[in-house]
């Protein structure tokens, strides 16, 4: 019968310490009480933007009074003694340790607070912090706007202007590297300074009647991202400044020089660049790529160390100012506001340019240029440049006989020019038995038509185009003799030829 009572207590114990109904610590008790942390687990990663739930146990049969959560970085906090768990909301930082530690509180008999041991300290780190320079991308800047002027009436005392710019990369850097300097190249650093990760803003001390150009870079460890596009206000902090506001009145001009594969002569494409798949192929002229150059949309690289030229008055026309394109293919220059300029690249003032074509604005020649107008009130244009670099030695084809260039290598495909005998055409691929060329204009010449006049064999071998249409395409270039009717006869390349036994006949012109 003793047995059977004692197992009933032992029972009865058990249950009262699970039901979180056991006896409050004394002062005595509580100098033995260790919690035992659980979660989250030590040295684990949890997300930053989520709720976190600490949770402990105990082995002691009391319980204390109340619970002391110290979590370092952010506070103390308190739970009543029956529960082991504390819920904490929103508030975390990204990429950041934390220690946390749980003890236990007893009252003694005046009802004072004894703290308990603590436990074991604990960490965690929470995610979203960017580890390397890839995952950063450009600050915004967002004030002051473009072109502002700031700091009227405030006399010729210490001048302090905040800049402010937004980031909405999927994780955060480390901190923000800012620049402000006297000149659009950022040879002339007026200040520079750091801000956390979270900071957003600066403020920064500026001479008065001063034109400032600044910029914004995220960093992550050692590694940094690209500045942001730079933008330029007036700190005019006495009257007298804005005398000079016609004068020092600017706006920007910007670009980017990038390897365009999407309109490359030949579609090579290396492992490392994430070209768009709207590159891949265009139905309309059976050619590699479509003509959407954008940056970020096909994924073109920017070619750095290249020296653009700015002229004042339209194209052809330089000598005004010079700019090396950054590592990311940038380049920037501030110029007076209307005007008109012109924006250009030389292949003889960039060695590094060797074989190879400007596809963007497209020309044949050593230099590629763009006029550009700015009207009232206008700030800012854009003006990009591509380049192909050749990796092949181009070669000429001369066509004997009265020809098609084709959508594809066989007579299956549809025509897409025509070409005159005695004509020559630029061939830049072929098939592997060197019966079908590749012609520059995207479209294939057969070798029954022609003969290459430099030897074709270091030419590279194009890829299959797609399998020519099934249906008869109303917009194809027939031959001339296909036509059997004068009205529809196309001029100028045909024309009708009149007889005496029939109607007449279609030929070419």
């Amino acid at each position: 019968m003793f047995k059977r009572n004692l197992a009933i207590l032992i029972s009865f114990l058990f249950l009262v310490l699970a039901s979180g109904c056991a006896p409050e610590c004394t002062a005595e008790e509580i100098a033995s009480f260790v919690p035992i942390l659980e979660s989250p687990p030590n040295g684990s990663e949890v997300s930053y933007d989520s709720p976190i739930t600490f949770d402990w146990t105990h082995n002691e049969s009391c319980r204390p009074h109340e619970y002391q959560i110290i979590i370092d970085n952010l506070g103390v906090y308190y739970v009543e003694g029956d529960t082991s768990n504390f819920d904490y909301g929103l508030g975390f930082s990204p990429g950041i340790q934390y220690e946390w530690i749980v003890r236990g509180i007893a009252k003694d008999e005046n009802y004072h607070s004894v703290n308990g041991p603590h436990s074991e300290i604990w960490t965690f780190t929470t995610d979203g912090r960017c580890s390397s320079a890839s995952e950063l991308v450009q600050p915004v800047l967002t004030a002051p706007q473009f072109g502002e002027w700031l700091g009227e009436g405030q006399g010729p005392g210490p001048s302090l202007a905040t800049i402010r710019w937004s980031y909405s990369g999927d994780c955060y850097p480390d901190s923000f590297h800012y620049q402000a300097a006297s000149d659009p190249g950022f040879t002339n650093i007026i200040t520079s300074g750091i801000t956390d990760w979270n900071q957003h803003k600066a403020n920064i001390s500026v001479p008065r009647c001063a034109r400032i150009y600044w910029r914004v870079q995220a960093r992550a460890g050692n590694n940094s991202g690209e500045y942001s596009e730079p933008s330029r206000f007036t700190y005019a902090s006495i009257s007298s400044c804005f005398q000079n506001q016609a004068s020092i009145d600017a706006a920007l001009i910007r670009g980017f020089v990038f390897e365009d594969y999407c309109m490359a002569t030949f579609p090579y494409v290396p492992e490392d660049v994430g070209i768009s798949m709207e590159c891949a192929f265009s139905e309309e002229f059976g050619v590699y790529g479509n003509g959407v150059r954008a940056r970020g949309i096909n994924g073109e690289p920017g070619i750095p160390n290249v020296v653009i030229d700015l002229g004042a008055g339209p194209c052809p026309s330089s000598g005004l100012d010079e700019f090396t394109t950054q590592q990311n293919g940038m380049y920037y220059f501030m110029v007076q506001s209307p005007g008109e300029y012109c924006v250009s690249v030389s292949k003889i003032k960039n060695p590094d340019l060797k074989n190879g074509i400007w596809t963007k604005p497209l020309t044949d020649q050593d230099v590629t240029q763009q006029t550009l107008t700015f009207n009232p009130s206008e700030m800012k244009k854009n003006q990009d440049f591509g380049w192909d670099e050749y990796d092949y030695i181009p070669v000429e084809f001369g066509v004997y006989l009265q020809s098609v260039c084709r959508a594809g290598d066989s007579k299956d495909y549809r025509e897409v020019m025509y070409l005159e005998k005695k004509q020559i055409v630029t061939i830049i691929a072929r098939n592997e038995a060197a019966t079908w060329f590749l012609t520059k204009f995207g479209c294939y010449v057969s070798l029954a038509t022609g003969e290459p006049v430099q030897d074709p064999g270091n030419l590279p071998i194009y890829p299959d185009p797609p399998p020519p249409q099934p249906q008869e395409d109303p917009n194809i270039l027939k031959s001339c003799s296909n036509y059997n009717d004068p009205g529809l006869c196309p001029t100028p390349r045909c024309k009708w030829v009149p007889t005496a036994v029939n109607p007449g006949y279609c030929t070419d012109n």
